[in-house]
């Protein structure tokens, strides 16, 4: 019994470490914002480095989304659930190496 309130406590403590990460990285988001304005859609210049920041800035956002929907309660149907841990699970399979497979699923 002992061990299913400590992985408890320890599933509760890393959900709390999670959203207080996301929460900086959103505040940050929306400090930087005016910035990546005036700096990349006011000067409308596509370079490289302009689409490597937009793809870095928005993926992550991205990941943090899906990881919310993944992690922290709601009050889904476990049909809704499902689809949500099945879409972030093929993300994942996508951008991370496959358990099984020595490469990454996308260089195959």
């Amino acid at each position: 019994m002992g061990d299913v309130i400590s992985d408890d406590r320890t599933w509760m403590v890393a959900n709390y470490v999670v959203v207080a990460g996301s929460t900086l990285w959103i505040a940050e988001f929306i400090e930087t914002l005016p910035t990546e304005i005036d700096s990349i859609w006011v000067n409308r210049k596509t370079t490289g480095t302009s689409m490597l920041f937009l793809m870095n800035r928005y993926m992550f956002l991205l990941g943090l989304i899906f990881q919310a929907l993944r992690v922290l309660p709601g009050n889904g149907t476990n049909k809704d659930n499902r689809r949500v841990v099945f879409t972030f699970a093929m993300c994942d399979l996508c951008y991370n190496k496959h358990p099984f497979c020595s490469e990454n699923l996308c260089d195959i």
